[in-house]
């Protein structure tokens, strides 16, 4: 259980799953990111004011989830970046968890994102999911806080869309997203969707 605080990641890796919990930040204190190869339960508040990468050379998948009541807190440019495709890299929002960005910039998460809670997205801020989507989720969006899917629908899935805008670039499969709510569709980089 954190309070309050650093907590960074250089290459923990291993099959079993660490338990976090409390109010912490994620930043190593040397490196300007961290690198994870192993399970992360989070069932606090959790601030990522650096990159969060999966391990490349670990032989280990990675996975970072958010328990009910817990959130991950995503600021600034801060991204989450699969290093090798050999291994998988996945974030999953349990219902009643958020994931939030804040702060100002883009975020890019190239991790599959299993959402079944909330997902947040502050003004001027845009967030873009470049690999695997899927869940029965909700989506806050401020005026000027963007979504991006760009990947592939990996299951049938359904998202509730509140404010804000969501965009669409190659994102892809042969499963359904069922959207509801309201919001625009404006892809914040490329100006269209496809």
């Amino acid at each position: 259980a954190g309070n309050g605080g650093n907590i960074g990641f250089y290459d923990v890796k291993g099959t079993d799953t660490l338990a976090l919990s409390g109010s912490y930040n994620i930043n190593h204190y040397n490196y300007g990111y961290s690198r994870l190869a192993t399970n992360i339960t989070n069932a606090g508040q959790a601030t990522l004011n650096e990159s969060l990468y999966s391990s490349a050379s670990s032989g280990f998948n990675t996975s970072w989830r958010n328990l009910s009541g817990g959130a991950l807190i995503i600021n600034n440019s801060s991204d989450l970046v699969l290093s090798t495709p050999s291994y998988s890299a996945t974030l999953i929002n349990d219902a009643g968890a958020t994931i939030s960005k804040t702060g100002t910039g883009t975020t890019g998460i190239n991790w599959d994102v299993v959402n079944n809670g909330n997902i947040s997205v502050a003004n001027g801020n845009a967030v873009l999911l470049s690999a695997g989507f899927s869940g029965n989720g909700t989506a806050n969006l401020d005026t000027s806080g963007s979504l991006a899917l760009s990947g592939n629908l990996a299951a049938n899935s359904s998202l509730a869309v509140n404010g804000g805008n969501i965009g669409f670039y190659d994102f892809k499969g042969t499963d359904t997203l069922a959207l509801s709510g309201n919001y625009n569709i404006n892809h914040y980089n490329y100006g269209n969707s496809r």
